[in-house]
């Protein structure tokens, strides 16, 4: 089957097992699967963004600080490629301060009256 087959649906509404519902027209994608016709150019047009992770923001005004939370299930092997980075999320740096092991997250946070004191790298 090519990447381009249409299958006419005619039941108004189909709902999916794995959740999600769609109607019309499915588009067959390379890996087999069908997707809803209004969908597959948007499929198609997906990129994946090099540089940037999934975080969570949260404020602590008592003590002047912001954090960025990451997931990172795969323990200290995910931990160990980021602790020495600095984040940058909104225009503001955020520096590692530590990490969960028993809820595999690694923290980042900055001051709420500045951006913690970093360095360039300067590559020859």
């Amino acid at each position: 089957m090519s990447d381009t087959t249409t299958i006419p649906r005619f039941d108004p509404i189909t709902f999916f097992s794995q959740g999600g519902s769609t109607y019309g027209n499915m588009e067959c994608c390379e890996d087999g699967d069908f997707v809803s016709y209004e969908d597959f150019a948007a499929l198609k047009n997906a990129q994946i963004l090099s540089n940037e992770i999934p975080v969570r923001h949260s404020v602590r005004p008592d003590v002047g600080r912001e954090f960025l939370t990451i997931d990172c299930p795969e323990g200290w092997d995910d931990v160990k490629k980021v602790c020495h980075k600095v984040l940058a999320y909104d225009g503001r740096k955020f520096t590692f301060t530590g990490w969960n092991s028993d809820r595999n997250e690694a923290f980042f946070a900055r001051s709420l009256s500045n951006d913690p004191a970093t360095a360039t790298i300067l590559n020859k």
